[in-house]
């Protein structure tokens, strides 16, 4: 065993209260429909900008159908928001993440601006098949 690891593991070694508190830390938060305000935000300046997008619908699927299109952003599958702490992300669970993917996941966020993201093992739609990805907001 390495010396520099602490052991046990703290999430082994919880006890009492803190066990009660493993449960939310493993467990994805749930997947809500739509997309957080922040985005539909986001796409509709790019849209401004670029003149490329319609974004004249209120139904946040049909807005991200168009935004997936023209900002060739196939990755995004088993799309919604989830709040965590505060925070709303939009979420995305793909069941394939490819380099390529993630390419074209940080061009995205480029395009759009102001955008990062991270990516998780534990997802919340088909857990154990799927893969989470969390997008936020970095300027506002």
């Amino acid at each position: 065993m390495a010396k520099d690891r602490d052991w046990p593991h703290p999430l082994i070694a919880a006890t009492g209260s803190e066990q009660a508190e493993l449960p939310k830390i493993l467990k994805p938060s749930k997947v809500d429909n739509g997309i957080p305000n922040w985005l539909k935000n986001k796409l509709d300046a790019y849209s401004a900008t670029h003149g490329e997008l319609e974004l004249f619908s209120s139904d946040d699927q049909k807005i991200l159908a168009v935004a997936k299109q023209e900002v060739d952003a196939k990755f995004l599958e088993h799309i919604g928001k989830t709040t965590i702490g505060n925070y709303c992300y939009f979420v995305s669970e793909p069941f394939h993440f490819t380099s390529e993917h993630a390419k074209r996941l940080d061009q995205f966020c480029e395009q759009l601006g102001g955008l990062e993201w991270s990516i998780y093992a534990n997802s919340y739609q088909c857990p154990g098949t799927t893969i989470r990805i969390l997008m936020r907001e970095t300027d506002g």
